[in-house]
């Protein structure tokens, strides 16, 4: 792949990627939310159990997606400095490689990937994220059709 494409890719992605974070603060938003409403509802003792499982579950997701959101961003850092360098080369992803094992980061069989493939996983975290986000907020819209 010719270098400034290469960047331009890194790049791309890694913009797509500073993303996460309205996502994440979305997430944040609902975890917070629910787990205020059970704590009030702990504390008024009128919580039932068919509004306790959809809380945990919404507490968990958001548990999820945290650790995905801090995933993300440890890739759109790593891409950013990848595209920082002024010129790309497979020996850039060879070194990280080699890096992120001696940090036991990545396990050995994912040195070797090829950029691309690189790339669409750091997307495919992003969705990911995008739908654990989602699924929070159709498991609080669930519970609150259970209401009703």
């Amino acid at each position: 792949m010719n270098s400034d494409v290469a960047l331009t890719s890194i790049a791309s992605c890694a913009s797509l990627l500073d993303q996460h974070s309205k996502i994440h603060m979305l997430s944040v938003g609902l975890t917070l939310g629910v787990t205020m409403l059970l704590a009030f509802a702990v504390g008024g003792g009128n919580l039932s159990f068919e509004y306790f499982l959809p809380m945990l579950a919404v507490i968990l997701l958001g548990l999820f997606e945290t650790i995905v959101a801090v995933r993300i961003g440890f890739d759109r850092r790593l891409l950013n400095t990848l595209s920082q360098r002024g010129s790309f080369s497979n020996n850039n992803l060879e070194l990280l490689d080699d890096a992120l094992v001696q940090l036991k980061l990545i396990p050995a069989n994912k040195v070797g990937r090829i950029l691309n493939e690189r790339l669409i996983g750091c997307v495919g975290l992003l969705k990911l994220q995008a739908m654990l986000c989602c699924f929070q907020f159709v498991t609080i819209i669930v519970a609150g059709g259970i209401s009703l």
